[in-house]
């Protein structure tokens, strides 16, 4: 079996993604029916605990750490998306320019050298919607509605995180998850896009749901799956695999490659990082 025969099946900046965000939703559900243990009275400090936790209203501390637990949870996920675009750009898109369209590389680096100046089209978010866009993943009713609800996470994440936030909201996000209501209702536990977006700019106890933050998580993951999956169909395993040898070893030339090559492929078929077409 010859080497063209192989693709790889995801990007070691996917294979991080996964590692640090697989159980998020089994973690916060966890962390919340603690909390509610202790709302309830059922859930006393260990004594292996060694501080102090005496709160004067344990009712509402368990709410204020539900929050908590939700804002954090957020948060994460956003700013794992984030460093997942930033390694697959570094690593993926800058390494192998040729397999898309030069304006598209051009206009990338463009918004991405625009991020930090206060140019509203440098941030995050614009840098996500140019990436989906020139990798063809923008035009399902699927795709636009896990790209509308992770645009939102990065919304409120932004109003989480920076202190003075102005809590404007892009009209054009407003219209994407307007746009994708249905789909978001029906797939996304009958999530209400309308609920969602009045709770943007109310105080900190009132801007983000269980639900709500479920559904980003999910939204996240399944957006990061779709870049990826769209990322390794235009790379070619020998690319990918000399890219790999690169990486790991800087003395690496082309001399006499054939045979490291192959031993590598040997190895990323065994490690399930590519597999047969």
């Amino acid at each position: 079996m010859n080497d063209s025969s192989f693709k790889l099946s995801m990007t070691a900046a996917r294979q991080k993604f996964k590692k640090l965000s697989g159980h998020n939703n089994h973690y916060i559900i966890t962390c919340l029916v603690g909390l509610n243990g202790v709302k309830e009275g059922k859930v006393r400090k260990d004594p292996e605990f060694s501080t102090s936790w005496n709160p004067k209203d344990v009712t509402s501390s368990a709410m204020r750490s539900r929050n908590y637990v939700l804002h954090s949870s957020l948060v994460w996920i956003a700013d794992l998306r984030d460093a997942y675009t930033e390694e697959v750009i570094r690593n993926e898109l800058a390494t192998n320019p040729e397999i898309f369209k030069e304006e598209d590389v051009s206009e990338l680096g463009n918004i991405r050298g625009r991020r930090g100046k206060g140019d509203q089209k440098g941030g995050r978010a614009e840098e996500l919607k140019y990436l989906c866009k020139m990798l063809g993943i923008d035009d399902s009713a699927s795709q636009k509605a896990w790209l509308a609800l992770v645009l939102a996470s990065i919304n409120l994440r932004n109003e989480f995180v920076h202190t003075f936030s102005t809590r404007t909201v892009d009209p054009d996000l407003k219209r994407r998850l307007t746009e994708s209501k249905v789909y978001i209702h029906d797939n996304f536990n009958n999530l209400d896009v309308e609920i969602l977006m009045k709770r943007w700019g109310r105080s900190y106890e009132e801007n983000l749901s269980f639900k709500e933050c479920l559904s980003y998580i999910q939204a996240t993951d399944k957006l990061v799956r779709e870049i990826d999956n769209a990322i390794c169909t235009r790379i070619l395993p020998d690319k990918k695999a000399e890219s790999c040898l690169q990486n790991y070893f800087q003395s690496f030339t082309r001399n006499g490659d054939k045979k490291i090559l192959q031993l590598l492929i040997e190895k990323l078929k065994k490690y399930g990082a590519i597999h047969p077409a």
